[in-house]
């Protein structure tokens, strides 16, 4: 979704995760600031807020920086914290995004297309059961059925995430007992 297209809360939003991004960015020590994949102009400017002690000065600080971030993109800082710090950030934003995918999926105009675009993101997900809660959902407004939807979502989101970084298991990974 570009810019244009998102409501007044989705930037809001957004721009708050993109201040707690440099929230965290100003509590990283010196050598893994060096190591994080950002230009050096943001570097100079963490390191100028991290000096900064008198509040409302570092609260301002931080919002340029926040600035900064938004301009550059974000993605590979989201990345490199959550392998450093394990920063939640990240979690946070795929949380978000299967809960969009997940109302998509329940608005029966845009059924079809969100399904589709699930099933391309996701190989593993079972898009006829996620397509019968849906259904269940809209006749009976029942909670559940949503939970189900998206913990559907959540297993096929953490199968192609795991499918990209581990080996497939063999038979051979298997040792014998006897």
């Amino acid at each position: 979704m570009n810019q244009a297209n998102k409501s007044k809360t989705q930037k809001k939003q957004e721009a708050i995760m993109v201040e707690k991004l440099a929230q965290e960015l100003l509590t990283l020590s010196p050598s893994l600031l060096d190591e994080a994949p950002c230009d050096t102009e943001i570097l100079t400017e963490i390191k100028k807020t991290q000096k900064i002690k008198q509040f409302g000065a570092r609260r301002r600080q931080v919002k340029y920086l926040a600035k900064l971030l938004r301009e550059t993109g974000i993605e590979p800082l989201l990345d490199y914290m959550e392998k450093v710090k394990n920063s939640k950030l990240k979690q946070n934003e795929i949380f978000h995004r299967l809960e969009k995918l997940r109302n998509r999926i329940i608005n029966e105009d845009e059924e079809k297309q969100a399904l589709h675009e699930a099933k391309n993101e996701f190989p593993d997900l079972d898009s006829e059961l996620v397509q019968n809660l849906a259904k269940k959902y809209r006749l009976t407004n029942n909670q559940r059925f949503l939970r189900g939807i998206f913990r559907q979502l959540k297993i096929a989101q953490n199968l192609s995430s795991q499918s990209t970084t581990m080996p497939p298991f063999t038979n051979e990974d298997k040792t014998s007992t006897k």
